[in-house]
């Protein structure tokens, strides 16, 4: 094999790693740009938020199967930022016991900046707060619980928040979570065969700017 093939070759092969299995969760390198394969699945999420009744949303999906992008991309959205007055990330990961669990949901994006960080609150005071904040910002909030593995939490949450209307969103690699109350569900999974070969292209083939090579897809799976 020629060297400069063989250079090129090899290039290549350490780009693949990153786009085993095919995954589109890292795959846009402008911010505003909507990950290879997301669109309907972005859409389907927000019109669940927007105008599905279900309070409780389950997004499960495999390790780095882009739950977390998805999400990131409708939380962001214009239509979800003006409907929820107040918005939460909670990483469950990091939430050892209930006063943290409660703090994160203080930690809300409509926070004021001169407003009391809510580790420094006093965990007698934490609903208290919790429910200042809700009078005060706005009763219609969403919840979003990162890494989630059963149901406890979320009912706990529930409970804490009864009082006002809003939804909880549950990113969770188990796909057999049980949850007996109202809730939707969105799966992701693993990319169609035209959107696994443009990222393949996307990844692995630059234009000479650096930027990746445009390709084309339509709904035969034909990749241009």
């Amino acid at each position: 094999m020629p060297t400069e093939v063989q250079n090129y070759h090899q290039e290549v092969m350490e780009r693949l790693p990153a786009i085993l299995p095919f995954t589109p969760h890292s795959h846009c390198e402008e911010q505003d740009t909507v990950p290879i394969g997301f669109m309907e699945k972005i859409e389907e999420l927000k019109n669940i938020l927007l105008r599905d009744a279900a309070p409780v949303i389950f997004v499960s999906g495999e390790q780095l199967s882009g739950k977390t992008t998805l999400m990131n991309q409708v939380y962001k959205d214009i239509d979800v930022r003006n409907h929820f007055k107040i918005r939460s990330k909670i990483d469950m990961s990091k939430t050892r016991c209930l006063s943290d669990l409660l703090r994160a949901v203080l930690k809300h994006e409509e926070r004021e900046t001169n407003s009391m960080y809510p580790d420094a609150i006093d965990e007698l005071k934490i609903i208290e707060e919790i429910q200042r904040t809700f009078r005060t910002v706005g009763n219609r909030y969403l919840m979003v619980m990162d890494d989630v593995d059963d149901t406890s939490s979320l009912h706990v949450l529930r409970h804490v928040l009864g009082g006002w209307e809003g939804k909880i969103v549950c990113l969770t690699r188990n796909t057999r979570i049980q949850y007996e109350e109202l809730h939707a569900k969105v799966e992701i999974r693993p990319l169609e065969l035209a959107y696994q070969l443009q990222l393949l292209v996307h990844v692995a083939f630059l234009n000479a700017d650096d930027t990746p090579a445009p390709v084309a897809v339509d709904r035969n799976n034909d990749v241009q």
